[in-house]
């Protein structure tokens, strides 16, 4: 503030004197506030800027956690889908094969069941390598094991091992289609009933059952 000496005896200019210095005070109070102000917008557009860059990294993290959602859901309801669909054709499949286990009993009194019965002891002999063999059968196929048929089947067998084949025949408490064959010794047992033999195949049946479920 510029400093001026006053006159005792200069009582006339006391008044403009005092203006002058209020008028220099209003000045710098008036400067003050202006650079007050000044430092006051900056700090609020400083503090704007600083809101909007952090508005955008928000705004950004979110688009991606929307995004990570977006994918989760998506996931989900492929793998739903996908599940669905499986349980759908594996409905498919245990369906046809209950029908077939369900048809099987028919087969036993169809003229082709001799000769499936036939191949299921070739068959058991052949796995099992062994010449002297039990078989067992179900009691309802007790009429099929006559002389000829089991002429028939030992004459298989013996084509099949290239040596004399013995057979032991031993009817048995099981219901279900074809026989069991082990080593005479017992050690080991080959099962070719129906439902064994489907097990077998349970894989590749499957798997073109539901090649064929749409």
């Amino acid at each position: 503030m510029k400093k001026e000496t006053v006159s005792p005896m200069d009582y006339d200019n006391a008044d403009a004197i005092c203006a002058k210095i209020n008028q220099d005070a209003d000045a710098e109070v008036k400067q003050l506030f202006e650079r007050t102000q000044a430092q006051a917008q900056g700090i609020i557009a400083q503090a704007r800027a600083a809101a909007e860059a952090q508005k955008a990294v928000l705004l950004k993290d979110s688009e991606k956690e929307i995004d990570k959602a977006k994918d989760r859901i998506l996931s989900t309801l492929n793998l739903e889908k996908k599940r669905l669909i499986l349980e759908g054709k594996q409905s498919f499949v245990d369906q046809v094969l209950d029908e077939v286990k369900q048809k099987a009993a028919e087969f036993r009194g169809d003229p082709a069941y001799i000769q499936f019965l036939s191949g299921a002891i070739v068959e058991g002999v052949r796995v099992l390598g062994a010449a002297q063999v039990r078989v067992y059968y179900a009691a309802a196929d007790e009429h099929i094991f006559n002389d000829d048929f089991i002429k028939n089947v030992s004459d298989r067998c013996r084509r099949v091992l290239n040596k004399p084949c013995e057979l032991s025949l031993n009817k048995s408490d099981f219901r279900d289609l074809g026989v069991i064959v082990n080593s005479q010794d017992g050690r080991m047992m080959y099962d070719n009933r129906f439902l064994a033999r489907l097990e077998r195949m349970y894989d590749d049946i499957s798997m073109g059952l539901m090649k064929e479920a749409v």
